[in-house]
């Protein structure tokens, strides 16, 4: 080829130049020779580019040209490939100008002649040019590079201005021009083939076929990896082996005759048997292609088909497993001769419609008789669709009549098996299979589906299902989909019905799912506060492909606002766990797990000293918390556990009681965890001590109180009758002599009523109910005087000492009950003394405040008095301090006292709002401390040590008044013994009227204070209402509020004291009318 063309353009340019003379002939010499040399460098090279870079340089150097430019250019998109000049300095001019659309006025003439252009005179017709200025006397030339229809590029050159004169110089420059593109189409030739080969050789070689090269003696030549691979020997064992050491089936006669057979018919493919290097054979289909040449060749495919031959034996085996299962599945069969219409059936396409085999006529129209007449147009139509051979198969479903008048359904499958040359059906065959319980089934899918989407229609959630194309294949329209309901359609896009969409939705949770195969649930809320949680469930098929997916979306905005209620709550309940004023503790595994601030804090431990501890550390022995720990466990696996007592240790060691709630999570594991509450009652515990205390103390005073009541009253009683006693004693000693027998006895009875008076005396001072006229005094001096009379009533070998205490501060009560303190107080010490002893006697200024007293139950704050009086005797023991102010209790031998000296003292300390405290130890003694409450006043000096006056009598009128009829005599004889007009009277009444018919003047009202119809100072209060200037005495047995206030006598009363003796009744008398 390349040699034909270049003898063709000898054979143009020598006859373009046949009438040159010498010098044009060797012009023509050169010109040959250039083009030969292009031809020659197109062989050496195999790049475009530097082939047009050696050619520019040849045409300037070989042919003289001044430049000579060449560029290859990719016409459709008017770029520059490669470019390439000579003589010029640059190609660069001329291609930005292509780039940028300004096409040179040579090339463009070219370009639009598609022939040689010349430019006799570049300076005027092309001024940008820069080989316009470079060669004097020079002329352009151009032309387009091609072949065979093919554009290359362009060739511009500057040539000497005589070149253009010549018309074979113009036809030398068109051959070179064609030479150009004949060897750019070569070397682009060369490069197709080079990669044809290429990708023939890479083809071979990544084949999953053999191939072989086979030299006419049937020997291997050349293999690929495929074929090593495939009889699992290397390349270099492959290499030289005989056809007939691989082939396993045939025989080397029958090889030479195969290889014969092959060189007649130019090629030929059969299946074979090879045997691999380990003796094992395989199947394999041969392609063989004779190369007729010098040295005949064999190209051979081989591809293994051991796959493919079991497969086909498989088939074979399926195939008979097939009709064996078809003649066991008892399926109707027919077949069908369509150009007569007969059918041959089954013994069984008969019983399946309830018939026998002979009733029915084997022709076509017995199957149109008994199909359904609704079904029987559509199926005729599936039926002709595939005799004119439209679809593969035959496929339909009918009813057909069963014998007994019901319809079967049948699914109806058939196909053609034989048509004639002009592609007429003429054999069909098919199946008919009962398919009515499917469709019973079918029917009963449709009616739970109905169902189903019934029943989904009704739930508040919006369920949808869409295939991966995102089509809505159901849903049930509700929650938030918010679709019209004329847009409520199924095989609409999802992200169009629901958003109104053209586009899937930028945040479709769907695409995730369909990429990943993983189901997605996330919570998100919507713009209009509402909060939802949308879940996409794949719906994979047998293959685990997406088949499906479902949207399930539900509102959660409630349970969002439960949960940041809970939240809110957990965060309250933190802070109530954390500021909460009793201990708090969770367990798990009888663990501690959590603890409050508050428990910390209560037990003096760290949070990291318990966490992850077991709570026996907080316990006071082993065993104790052993035994808490049974009985606490059982409590919990019972009931919630409240109120449960028990002491704790302080991390200082000290005791804290406790009190313990709890619940555990579960009764019936009460390992898993459970909340222990504890409370520090450490405080509480030391007050209900105290306040036991208190209530014994405050039970002892009801007693003592209700004692004191029944004492006064039996002494109101009891003085009456002493008076009784007493006065006419009295009485009658005053008529007697006093040297008879009688007056001694008398003065027995006198004595032994004084000493019961006293008692009587002594009860009333216990019950409060003594009658008392209360001064101001110093207690030191009180106490002073009274110290003589104590010594004597101790004895000698008792030493009484004697502290006061100095700027003692006064008080107000009765001289003669000081008298009486000190008396039974000193008494019961020197009872205590068995052999010598001392006794004292101290005072002292005390001040107690609130805190003192809430310490220090029986104390009250305020300033106070002290009076004590302590021994060094036996002291007391625990039970007799507890019964110690009872009236008639004493320790003493009987008739070695009353039992009423304490109880005395009782009484007059708290008829003087005091309180006494007393402390005693079995053998270290007694202190009886009394507490008198200061009083602001200075105390009274007059009266004292004055002689006793005799009794005085008068003249004056007396109104007497008493109930008590004896009294009422023995009193009217006295005071009319003294001189005195008595009225007297039994009652109240009896007085008033006396008192209003009495004419004269009476002076003296004297009256019981307890009496019926109206109390002493009522009556009196009536009487003064008829004597303005009537003076009042009262006598009672013992005094009540009537008169007195807690004993103290009202100011400015007079009052006597039953029993009173006539002495005692006259002064009474005098005091009430002289004052």
């Amino acid at each position: 080829m390349k040699l034909g063309e270049v003898s063709r353009v000898e054979e143009r340019i020598v006859a373009s130049g046949s009438a040159a003379s010498g010098g044009r002939g060797n012009r023509v010499t050169e010109v040959l020779r250039g083009i030969r040399k292009i031809y020659e460098l197109a062989a050496r090279e195999t790049d475009p580019g530097s082939f047009i870079e050696v050619a520019c340089a040849h045409l300037t150097g070989d042919l003289g040209y001044f430049a000579a430019w060449i560029a290859l250019l990719d016409w459709e998109h008017s770029t520059v490939t490669a470019a390439a000049s000579s003589g010029l300095g640059s190609a660069n001019p001329f291609c930005n100008d292509l780039q940028e659309g300004g096409i040179p006025v040579c090339l463009g003439g070219a370009m639009q002649s598609d022939d040689t252009v010349v430019i006799k005179h570049p300076l005027p017709n092309c001024p940008r040019c820069p080989l316009t200025d470079m060669h004097a006397g020079s002329a352009g030339v151009a032309g387009i590079i091609s072949f065979e229809s093919k554009r290359y590029g362009v060739l511009a050159a500057s040539v000497p201005a005589r070149f253009v004169q010549h018309e074979e110089e113009l036809i030398f420059f068109r051959e070179i021009v064609r030479s150009l593109g004949f060897s750019l189409n070569n070397i682009e030739a060369s490069q197709v083939l080079a990669d044809q080969d290429s990708r023939l050789h890479t083809i071979v070689q990544t084949s999953q076929d053999g191939f072989w090269v086979v030299g006419s003696d049937a020997r291997i030549l050349d293999v690929n990896e495929a074929a090593c691979h495939m009889l699992g020997y290397s390349m270099e064992e492959m290499l030289g082996l005989q056809v007939r050491d691989v082939d396993a089936q045939d025989t080397p006669p029958e090889i030479e005759s195969r290889i014969r057979r092959i060189k007649e018919k130019g090629a030929s493919t059969f299946e074979t048997i090879h045997r691999r290097k380990d003796g094992s054979t395989l199947h394999v289909e041969v392609a063989v292609t004779y190369l007729r040449c010098p040295q005949d060749r064999f190209v051979c495919f081989v591809r293994d088909i051991t796959d493919r031959k079991e497969g086909e034996e498989a088939l074979r085996k399926s195939e008979e497993r097939l009709s064996l299962a078809l003649r066991g599945a008892e399926l109707g069969m027919w077949d069908w001769n369509v150009p007569t219409g007969a059918v041959t059936f089954n013994e069984h396409w008969a019983q399946m419609l309830g018939y026998r085999l002979e009733e029915m006529e084997p022709h076509v129209r017995t199957w149109e008789s008994l199909v359904h007449p609704e079904d029987l147009p559509k199926t005729l139509e599936v039926l002709k669709a595939h005799l004119e051979g439209n679809t593969e198969f035959y496929e339909s479903e009918f009813r057909m009549r069963h014998a007994s008048g019901s319809w079967l359904w049948i699914l109806d499958k058939g196909q053609v098996i034989e048509r004639d040359d002009e592609g007429r059906p003429i054999r069909v065959c098919g199946t008919h299979l009962d398919i009515s319980a499917r469709k019973r089934a079918e029917a009963e899918l449709v009616e739970s589906k109905r169902r189903f989407e019934k029943m989904l229609d009704v739930v508040p959630d919006m369920i949808s299902i869409h295939d991966p194309q995102m089509n809505i294949i159901y849903s049930n329209w509700n929650a938030f989909a918010a679709v019209p309901r004329e847009k409520r359609q199924v095989g609409t896009k999802c992200y169009k019905t629901y958003r109104g969409m053209d586009e899937i939705c930028p945040d479709c949770r769907a695409k995730f799912v369909l990429e990943t195969k993983k189901p997605f649930q996330t919570e998100a809320e919507l713009p209009d506060g509402t909060w939802v949680d949308l879940r996409v469930i794949p719906l994979l098929d047998d293959e685990g492909q997406v088949e499906y997916f479902m949207e399930w979306v539900r509102d959660i905005t409630e349970s969002k606002w439960a949960e940041e209620a809970l939240r809110a709550a957990l965060e309250q309940l933190e802070a109530i766990f954390e500021s909460s004023m009793v201990g708090i503790a969770f367990l798990e595994n009888r663990i501690i797990t959590r603890i409050n601030r508050r428990l910390c804090e209560m037990l003096g431990y760290e949070p990291r000293e318990l966490l992850g501890k077991a709570p026996d550390l907080l316990h006071l022995s082993p065993e104790g918390f052993e035994e808490f720990s049974v009985r606490y466990y059982r409590l919990l696996s019972e009931k919630e556990v409240s109120q449960v007592e028990y002491p704790l240790r302080h991390k200082d060691g000290r005791t804290i009681w406790c009190i313990f709630s709890g619940r555990a999570v579960d009764p019936s594991d009460v390992d898993k965890g459970s909340v222990w509450i504890i409370d520090d009652i450490t405080d509480r515990k030391r007050a209900e001590e105290e306040r036991a205390r208190l209530q014994e103390q405050l039970a002892e005073a009801h007693r003592i109180e209700a004692i004191g009541r029944l004492a006064g009253g039996v002494a109101h009683d009891f003085n009456n009758m002493l008076g009784v006693i007493l006065g006419h004693t009295e009485l009658a000693m005053g008529r007697i002599d006093p040297s008879q027998p009688i007056c001694g006895d008398l003065r027995q009875i006198q004595r032994a009523a004084q000493r019961s008076a006293e008692l009587t005396r002594q009860l009333l001072a216990f019950a409060r109910k003594q009658t008392v006229s209360p001064k101001v005094l110093q207690l030191n001096k009180t106490v002073t005087g009274s110290l003589k009379m104590l010594r004597r009533l101790m004895g000698e070998d008792i030493e009484l000492a004697w502290i006061p205490a100095r700027d003692l501060w006064t008080v107000r009560m009765d001289p003669a009950q000081v008298d009486q303190l000190l008396a039974n107080l000193c008494v019961n010490a020197r009872d205590a003394i068995t052999e010598g002893g001392r006794v004292t006697i101290e005072t002292g200024n005390v001040t107690f405040d609130e805190t003192y007293c809430k310490e220090h139950a029986g104390f009250f704050p305020g300033d106070y008095v002290l009076l004590a009086v302590s021994d060094n005797g036996c002291g007391m023991s625990r039970e007799v301090l507890e019964r110690l102010f009872e009236p008639f209790f004493t320790t003493k031998e009987i008739g070695k006292g009353t039992g009423l000296g304490l109880s005395t003292i009782y009484g007059i300390v708290k008829q003087n709002n005091g309180f006494i405290n007393v402390y005693s130890e079995p053998g270290r003694g007694s202190t009886f401390r009394i507490y008198l409450p200061r009083h602001m006043g200075e105390p009274v000096h007059g009266g004292e040590g004055l002689p006793e006056e005799p009794p005085r009598s008068g003249q004056e009128t007396v109104l007497l008044v008493e109930d008590e009829q004896s009294i009422l005599n023995l009193a009217k004889l006295m005071l009319e013994k003294l001189g005195y007009r008595v009225l007297a009277a039994g009652t109240p009444s009896e007085a008033m009227r006396l008192a209003s018919a009495y004419s004269g003047e009476i002076h003296l009202l004297m009256t019981d204070v307890v009496m019926p119809e109206m109390n002493g100072k009522e009556l009196a209060e009536r009487v003064l209402s008829f004597h303005p200037g009537l003076k009042c005495l009262f006598m009672s047995g013992y005094t009540t509020n009537v008169i007195a206030h807690h004993g103290v006598l009202d100011e400015g009363v007079h009052f006597v004291q039953k029993p009173f003796s006539m002495k005692e009744l006259a002064g009474a008398v005098r005091s009430a009318l002289e004052r």
